[in-house]
């Protein structure tokens, strides 16, 4: 029994280690096709794995001139995940976004979020 406990522990970290293998080299090339990244949340990973590979489809949008794609990202990170190290970085980016846009209420509403969140 043991061992099957330690053989379940390895593959769940090698899984774990690959998805953090593939996220660090979508933020290192953003010009990869972002298919790549919906491989990881493929089964059943876990919030912290799905909220990594928002963010990293996001950034990589950003990083391309695309910032009106990785809109929808952003404001997935802070509504799905309000308690993610990628919340805040996700709400100052929606408030950016909506004062570009004018939509000034809405950027208030995102940035005292971010505010009571410390």
């Amino acid at each position: 029994m043991r061992y099957l406990r330690m053989l379940t522990n390895s593959v769940a970290a090698a899984l774990l280690a690959t998805s953090y293998l593939l996220v660090l080299v979508l933020q290192l090339n953003p010009s990869l096709p972002l298919e790549t990244s919906k491989l990881l949340l493929e089964g059943n990973p876990t919030k912290d794995t799905v909220a990594t590979v928002v963010f990293t489809q996001a950034w990589a949008l950003e990083q391309q001139g695309k910032g009106d794609e990785a809109l929808p990202n952003w404001e997935r990170l802070a509504t799905e995940f309000p308690m993610s190290v990628y919340a805040p970085d996700a709400l100052i980016r929606v408030g950016d976004a909506r004062t570009k846009s004018e939509k000034l209420d809405e950027a208030v509403e995102a940035y005292t979020a971010l505010v009571k969140g410390f």
